[in-house]
């Protein structure tokens, strides 16, 4: 028999052995051939905080994170989504915008796709959007919306899915009033870049007027004398595009030239 950990944190017996090891004191867990922890407990340290779990779902149900060291990748998620939390935190404590906007109650400012390389930049939540449903492009009976399935049909060209983008918006909560977009824009746009400094996106998306005058210094007079074009904001490549909305004449036509082109373009360098 062996003693592992189940997801609540208990010591339990069990017939197979644990394919992970912990240190029970710190709350890691890692590799069994972790080099850094087999070197402690080479010297002696922390082998009576050692414990092992089944697989890495049970790790995390019980509370614990991944090693730095032998798990760099799962680490490197981890801490992103930790980040992203206390960001999530400072926006739901601000009060910058009273009066102007409705907040959310639950839910996360950024939806986090399978990557994070390519990030979408909204203008504001609807009261009655994703931020209920908790998935980015889709209602709360999880139907992809209008918009999305055109997002949809343009990511397929440079063979992206939705799921493979994250999304998250300019404004951080619900805008009572059109008139307060610039305002509450220019009053949430320190989370907006502790947003991508955290999500580290090789390539962000605008979605309109509003969603890209809050990333970009440049200026301009007409929405269409930057679509398309490519901004250097901190190290990623800004290129805003038409909204996809299908309400739009442009969310799809206008915007093929585009992903085809310095999209695909940039989208090739990443790969």
């Amino acid at each position: 028999m062996y003693k592992l950990i189940n997801e609540h944190g208990e010591e339990f017996l069990g017939e197979i052995p644990g394919t992970l090891g912990g240190n029970k004191r710190l709350g890691i867990y890692g590799k069994l051939d972790c080099p850094s922890a087999n070197r402690w407990i080479k010297k002696g340290y922390y082998v009576k905080d050692r414990v092992f779990f089944l697989d890495e779902e049970t790790a995390i149900k019980a509370g614990y994170r991944p090693c730095a060291v032998c798990m760099k990748k799962e680490y490197d998620k981890w801490k992103q989504e930790q980040r992203i939390i206390e960001i999530d935190d400072e926006i739901k404590s601000c009060d910058k915008c009273s009066g102007m906007v409705e907040k959310f109650d639950t839910g996360s400012t950024v939806s986090v796709g399978n990557k994070s390389d390519i990030v979408i930049l909204g203008e504001a939540p609807a009261n009655n959007g994703w931020r209920k449903s908790g998935v980015a492009w889709y209602d709360e009976n999880h139907n992809l919306i209008p918009s999305g399935i055109v997002l949809q049909r343009l990511l397929k060209l440079i063979d992206y899915a939705l799921e493979d983008t994250c999304f998250l918006e300019a404004v951080k909560c619900y805008p009572i009033e059109r008139k307060f977009l610039k305002e509450c824009s220019s009053n949430c746009k320190k989370y907006l870049i502790e947003q991508l400094l955290a999500l580290k996106p090789q390539i962000v998306l605008p979605l309109g007027d509003v969603a890209t005058r809050s990333i970009i210094d440049t200026k301009y007079q007409r929405y269409r004398d930057v679509v398309g074009k490519c901004f250097n904001v901190n190290g990623c490549d800004v290129i805003p595009i038409y909204h996809p909305s299908p309400i739009s004449p442009l969310s799809y036509n206008g915007n093929v030239d585009i992903f085809e082109g310095i999209i695909k373009e940039k989208v090739r360098v990443l790969k």
